[in-house]
């Protein structure tokens, strides 16, 4: 059986994680869909795993929470119009993120519901990542299971804040864009000037720009859940160790320039800039 040697899966990788389809990524590389689909099944596991080893011991000074919304298989609305009814594997799903504004480094990220229990698992796979005590402190929206997550995860001695937004209502009484927020100190001692979800926001930008089953208004979705959390696994790890970040500046080693660096560099737990051949060849070798 014939098997894409690295250089053929880096470049199939490279175009999934610039934000271009399966299909897109068929025409420009001349390979069948189902094999690029088998490629992303591979790899994704393998980025999960390999983010579960590397991503230890962590201190980061803020962590910002957030969500993004996606469907598999078809939207909820549709479901229902077709007799079924949103499950674990179909309907409405989140993506739940851990994201540390000062490294960029996605520090966690979940696939699931956007539920109480999903909440509280998430919480639990971010706290495997914090080096003890910890000394993080926690923002999120004002999405209200959170503080029951928190308080079962982490307890009530964290600082943990929330930023609630404020929305507008047109004139039949739709719900707007954003037209203020409000800080609120739920746990512990936060400075409520310093209350933002800022930058987790603006990776949830990026995140959709670059993956096509994330981007709005499209006909690009995952048909299977099991796709989706492994193109975000491989997705995810690229972006850290992977990609280099416009803020994320170093002195080189002479300290006569600056040079950038990734997200996993920022934080400690890489000394150099992986490329996608040392990624397929620490996951699939």
């Amino acid at each position: 059986m014939n098997q894409l040697n690295t250089q053929e899966r880096s470049r199939i990788l490279q175009h999934l994680v610039e934000g271009l389809s399966i299909c897109s990524t068929a025409r420009l590389t001349g390979f069948r869909k189902e094999t690029i689909s088998k490629l992303v099944c591979d790899i994704g596991p393998a980025c999960q795993s390999l983010h579960n080893a590397l991503a230890r011991n962590l201190a980061p000074r803020r962590i910002q929470l957030d969500e993004v919304w996606t469907f598999v298989y078809a939207k909820d609305h549709t479901l229902k119009t077709n007799g079924l009814a949103p499950d674990d594997s179909k309907g409405s799903k989140w993506q739940w993120i851990a994201f540390d504004p000062d490294s960029k480094f996605n520090v966690q990220w979940h696939i699931g519901n956007r539920t109480l229990a999903d909440a509280i698992l998430f919480l639990r796979k971010l706290h495997f990542r914090l080096r003890e005590p910890i000394t993080s402190q926690l923002i999120s929206d004002g999405y209200t299971p959170y503080i029951e997550a928190v308080a079962t995860v982490f307890g009530t001695e964290i600082d943990y804040g929330m930023l609630v937004k404020i929305y507008g209502t047109g004139k039949s009484g739709i719900r707007r864009g954003v037209i203020g927020t409000i800080p609120a100190r739920v746990f512990g001692n936060l400075d409520l000037k310093r209350l933002s979800t800022s930058f987790v926001e603006r990776y949830n930008l990026t995140l959709r720009m670059n993956n096509r089953r994330l981007t709005r208004k499209t006909n690009g979705f995952s048909k299977k859940f099991e796709n989706l959390v492994d193109h975000i696994s491989l997705y995810s790890f690229y972006y850290n160790f992977c990609r280099v970040h416009q803020s994320c500046v170093r002195l080189s080693k002479m300290g006569r320039y600056s040079e950038l660096i990734t997200p996993a560099m920022n934080i400690g737990i890489a000394d150099h800039v992986w490329t996608m051949e040392e990624l397929i060849n620490e996951t699939l070798e």
